[in-house]
């Protein structure tokens, strides 16, 4: 790796996709080396280190977290550090605009099909409201377990146990605002008493739940809404397109790819990245020619 390379510390391997195609969109030539740092505690942890480092190198390593439930930590973020606006980077890539260009790029709903692709967006726009209407008190209590530190062996991906997604409504399975049934389906150590879970609620309740709810949550929505409507461009009479068309590959195959191809830079992600780039330059790290 020569000395101009610069390097990205991530949370997992699974974001690497989203912040390598965001960051060509940024840098241009320059790469950036991701490093999988396995976890939130460690991003936190190396940041710090950096950040006690005099080496000048340590400018050319740019962090990331998501903002997760419980922020960050209690730890002061330097400036080459980046938090994510939104609960993770996944709640980033959902959007109307994102779905509006999925449609068009793995769908083909262009030109005589932009009526279709705009009642599609529609679709998703209120089945979105139903599911983060669904999923409130679920979050609630997963936002209670991990600002609590309740101990669990990991909030569950998949929302199949507790909520059903079709192309017509979002139907909860079990009656997802008892409290026995979120804590079986997160597997939570513990339950949060009526008042307090009523904090959680209305914290959440009075924010934008799609930026706001776990991330992973979200994205199975979204995994579950497209795989559908993959499976209705492909009927030999679909609902939903004027024309079946069965050449066309899964998007839900390398969602994040598809998804981060689909979205605009995070405009919060974009600043970030301009100033690094700037501080770089004044600091005289950054090749000539490149950034």
């Amino acid at each position: 790796m020569g000395p101009s390379r610069l390097i990205f510390a991530l949370e997992g391997r699974e974001d690497i996709p989203i912040y390598d195609i965001w960051l060509a969109r940024e840098l241009g030539e320059e790469i950036a080396e991701p490093l999988d740092v396995k976890g939130k505690g460690n991003v936190l942890e190396l940041s710090r280190l950096i950040s006690l480092s005099e080496s000048a190198e340590k400018d050319k390593v740019m962090l990331c977290v998501d903002h997760d439930f419980d922020g960050t930590r209690g730890s002061s973020i330097p400036a080459n550090t980046y938090v994510t606006s939104a609960y993770s980077i996944e709640n980033l890539l959902v959007s109307e605009a994102c779905i509006d260009r999925l449609l068009i790029r793995a769908f083909n709903a262009a030109g005589a099909e932009q009526e279709v692709r705009r009642s599609i967006v529609e679709r998703f726009a209120r089945l979105l409201g139903e599911f983060n209407g669904a999923m409130l008190h679920p979050n609630a209590h997963a936002r209670f377990a991990r600002l609590s530190k309740i101990e669990c062996p990991g909030f569950p991906d998949r929302i199949e146990p507790i909520i059903d997604v079709t192309l017509d409504a979002v139907r909860a399975k079990v009656d997802t605002t008892n409290t026995q049934e979120c804590v079986q389906y997160l597997r939570l150590s513990a339950s949060p008493l009526p008042s307090v879970l009523h904090e959680h609620v209305e914290f959440l309740r009075q924010s934008n739940l799609t930026s706001t709810g776990r991330g992973k949550f979200l994205l199975d929505f979204v995994r579950k809404f497209l795989a559908q409507v993959f499976e209705d461009r492909r009927a030999v009479n679909p609902r939903l397109f004027k024309e079946s068309n069965k050449s066309l590959p899964d998007p839900c195959h390398n969602l994040l790819v598809n998804l981060a191809n689909a979205s605009p830079t995070a405009s919060c992600f974009r600043k970030f990245v301009q100033e690094q780039v700037t501080r770089w330059r004044a600091d005289g790290l950054a090749a000539p020619g490149t950034l």
